[in-house]
């Protein structure tokens, strides 16, 4: 299964709610655009259109892949852009500047590419239980960029108080083997430099670097207050990394109780395999759809006292206790509660195709369109219509597999709850009869051998 292999493959559109006045200070207008985030393309406005940027507003940021279509609204003037990446038309006027209340979600249309026989037979069959099921509302692996870049979840640091080596991570984690993109060799030279602060203030170029570094070079052990140079977009953009996080895994152990282990599916994620279902119980499903759960901050009252210890038990695994969520003494690392849906339905759900795949030749397509709320993922859909299920063991006890490790592994295996740096990628559980296979390949591994009933009987007679 492949995704994005054309830019066309990705369309997102918002989907909008706002007040039309003729006479409204706001200027509302519709954004498309491709191959760059939304906060390029407002730079690329505030340039070319000599709009102040404190004059936009907008609902949300869209990914750099793809082709997404989004509102903005500009105060007081009314702007139209035509370029080859970049179109802004106008719609019309509002009162009111537009914020993340007013979109109701994403429309979505997706192909999905290289798909096989397997492939076509797995999605049909998941689509039945997805439309009239859903699927677990879990944070995609878009969210955790840290986690792809080998930086880890830098604000687990600061809790544990290790500034330095949260610092180190941010600016310096060494890339995963192979990975050239981005700011990699950069980190590699800070990494080889660390604590050498005048080196890597020469290595580094920009205003962040040259005020960070220099203030290193100043107080070589400052680390807490080195963060205040770093930008508060990425500081955010790391502390919702964690909080995401710790919800999805809370929720995967907390779905253990009450989905069956016949119903369960898992899907491998940056942070562990996490549990979904095929179907659900007439009992649980209600509950289910109206449930929510909070993204966890260090006063959080919890609700749902099942999930109250999911979480507690993740927060154990990471070495850290409720209180150890609040960072005190600095800007830019504060967690806010947020309840969240535990169940996601895509709405409006169609499906086109097997169609023949012209990009990769042999192989099927399909095209994928449907409608999600605010916050949630489309990759996570479509990685839960190609799920393989998983059968596992059940321990009566429990009602979890394999003594209910947290990533369906093992009994006794002990799993992070992270990936480490050079480790290999996260493995599903492998269904009871595949295990014995691999043990019998084991070296002096003898299988026992069974007499029929009737060789047994024949055997007793002296036959």
């Amino acid at each position: 299964m492949k995704l994005k292999q054309k830019t066309s493959d990705f369309r997102v559109r918002e989907l909008l709610d706002f007040k039309e006045r003729k006479k409204g200070e706001f200027y509302i207008h519709r954004l498309r655009k491709e191959k760059m985030e939304t906060l390029e393309a407002i730079d690329r406005i505030v340039r070319v259109a000599e709009v102040p940027r404190e004059s936009i507003a907008y609902a949300g940021l869209k990914d750099r892949q793809g082709i997404t279509e989004q509102f903005i609204s500009i105060r007081g003037r009314r702007v139209e852009l035509h370029e080859a990446l970049l179109k802004l038309s106008f719609v019309g006027r509002s009162e009111q500047a537009i914020n993340s209340k007013m979109s109701s979600g994403n429309s979505f249309e997706i192909v999905v590419r290289d798909l096989d026989a397997s492939d076509i037979v797995r999605l049909r069959r998941n689509q039945r239980s997805l439309q009239s099921h859903g699927l677990p509302n879990y944070f995609d692996d878009q969210r955790f960029g840290c986690l792809v870049e080998n930086q880890g979840f830098i604000v687990r640091q600061l809790m544990l108080g290790n500034p330095e080596q949260a610092l180190r991570q941010l600016l310096a984690a060494e890339p995963r083997h192979g990975r050239t993109s981005g700011d990699a060799g950069l980190r590699r030279l800070l990494h080889r430099h660390w604590r050498d602060w005048e080196a890597c203030r020469q290595i580094a170029r920009g205003p962040m670097y040259d005020r960070l570094f220099g203030h290193l070079c100043r107080n070589p052990r400052a680390y807490r207050e080195a963060f205040e140079f770093v930008p508060t977009r990425l500081k955010l953009i790391h502390l919702f990394a964690f909080q995401s996080a710790l919800w999805n895994l809370a929720v995967s152990r907390y779905l253990r109780f009450r989905v069956r282990s016949r119903e369960r599916v898992y899907l491998p994620s940056l942070n562990g395999a996490l549990t979904c279902w095929r179907y659900l119980d007439d009992e649980v499903r209600p509950v289910l759809e109206d449930k929510t759960l909070e993204l966890a901050d260090a006063r959080t009252q919890f609700e749902d006292d099942d999930f109250r210890k999911s979480t507690f038990h993740v927060l154990r695994e990471m070495e850290l206790k409720m209180h150890d969520l609040e960072i005190r003494g600095m800007k830019g690392f504060l967690l806010k509660e947020e309840p969240r849906p535990v169940m996601l339905r895509p709405v409006n759900f169609r499906k086109e195709g097997p169609l023949p795949d012209e990009v990769n030749k042999g192989q099927f397509k399909v095209k994928l369109s449907f409608d999600l709320p605010r916050g949630s993922y489309a990759t996570l859909v479509v990685r839960r219509l190609l799920a393989k299920p998983v059968r596992t063991q059940r321990d009566e006890t429990m009602g979890r597999p394999d003594g209910g490790r947290p990533d369906g592994g093992e009994r006794g295996r002990k799993q992070p709850f992270v990936r480490a740096a050079n480790e290999s990628e996260p493995k599903e559980p492998l269904p009871p009869s595949i295990r014995r296979k691999e043990v019998a390949k084991k070296p002096g591994f003898r299988p026992r051998r069974r007499l029929s009933v009737l060789r047994r009987l024949r055997n007793e007679k002296g036959e």
